[in-house]
């Protein structure tokens, strides 16, 4: 509620809700006539194989009945926040019967109301209102020699397509052309996005973040391989809750606790999360980077005791193969552009510029593996003042 769009479609009219299962025990708050006061009405489930009906039975289908309208309205009032909604178009879309119309004689039709409980029911009236009094056979469903036009009703629109209605011509092919690639700042060769990464190493990369936070703000030393053996069942719901799939969970949550259990056996990332000056993780900016408006998140950025900036990124991918410090440098020179916007950002936001130099650094939980380097912070300052 309070949003707007251009498009409102709300689908399913005519279906009812899905009745909720028995309860035990049902109950509900009505007002004494005497008192005013709030009473509680309770009633239990009639007991299996009863025969003879008793006065709980009566008072149960009551409390339902309560509830069943309590919910109806409710459910009518999501329709008109629903259809409130829509800025410039609204679509209700509903499906109702077709019914001899005994009255006119044969050849009428006339549309079969709705279920009782069900949203179209609730806005039927508006819906006859805009309607003929009665429809003809020809308008349900054409019986003449195909066309290329559809039958339509005034008021519905097209109506049913009959098996031996050719559909439309396909509109012509849309022609376009390639965006082309994000240009690396330094070199200028076109950077390649490694898509091929895989959902669930993405989800692992986002826990492995999360739970990276919850340590740097609970304190490194109050965190260890136990604690994270506990926490495994969480691990694995949440990996679940993100979408990766139940035969790689496993795997993933292992990932995970790996690189956890890694990061907590290095000095280097036990530093990284250590309580510092100006200490910020997943710190979420907007700022420009040449000319360019640009929203970021920093996920871990502090001032150490030499009063150097530090702006470190996680990064969770492995390496498999030989040549660990090669693979490093690669990705070095991959990323150094985002953590040079991320410098570039964070160096205007006030305060957090006051410190002698920033540093940029690279941790690889998986790898124990780190890559650092110095940014020149007079350069970010150039560019900010010509935007």
């Amino acid at each position: 509620k309070g949003l707007e769009f251009d498009t409102v479609i709300v689908p399913g009219l005519h279906r009812p809700p899905r009745r909720d299962d028995k309860k035990l025990i049902v109950w509900t708050e009505h007002p004494n006539p005497e008192t005013g006061e709030r009473e509680l009405l309770l009633a239990p489930i009639r007991e299996t194989g009863a025969e003879e009906e008793v006065e709980s039975d009566a008072i149960y289908r009551y409390v339902l009945q309560q509830e069943r309208e309590k919910q109806q309205h409710e459910t009518v009032r999501l329709l008109y926040v629903a259809a409130t909604r829509a800025e410039r178009r609204l679509h209700l879309l509903g499906a109702v019967g077709v019914k001899l119309d005994d009255e006119a004689g044969e050849g009428n039709e006339m549309l079969a109301s709705p279920r009782a409980d069900t949203l179209l029911a609730a806005m039927w009236p508006a819906v006859t209102a805009a309607l003929p009094d009665k429809l003809h056979a020809e308008n349900v469903e054409s019986q003449a020699t195909p066309t290329t036009t559809l039958p339509t009703h005034p008021a519905l629109g097209p109506m049913r397509i009959t098996r031996t209605q050719p559909l439309p011509a396909m509109p012509d092919a849309i022609s376009g052309q390639a965006l082309p690639g994000r240009p690396d700042q330094r070199s200028g060769k076109i950077a390649i996005d490694f898509e091929w990464a895989g959902e669930a190493a993405r989800h692992v990369g986002s826990v492995v973040h999360a739970v990276l936070q919850r340590i740097g703000e609970d304190g490194v030393d109050t965190w260890s391989r136990e604690r994270i053996s506990t926490l495994m069942p969480t691990i694995e719901r949440e990996l679940a809750r993100r979408g990766v799939a139940t035969d790689e969970l496993s795997a993933a949550a292992t990932r995970v606790a790996d690189a956890l259990n890694n990061t907590l056996a290095d000095s280097r990332g036990r530093w990284a999360l250590e309580a510092h000056l100006q200490a910020r993780a997943e710190w979420r900016l907007t700022g420009f980077r040449d000319g360019t408006l640009t929203n970021i998140a920093i996920d871990r950025t502090f001032v150490d005791a030499q009063n150097v900036r530090w702006i470190i990124d996680f990064k969770t991918g492995n390496h498999e193969g030989g040549d660990v410090d090669t693979f490093l440098d690669n990705e070095k020179n991959r990323y150094a552009a985002q953590l040079e916007t991320y410098a570039t950002i964070l160096s205007g936001v006030h305060g957090a510029s006051q410190a002698k130099s920033i540093r940029l650094g690279l941790y690889f939980p998986m790898l124990k593996g780190w890559r650092e380097w110095e940014w020149d912070q007079e350069v970010a300052r150039d560019k900010l003042q010509r935007y």
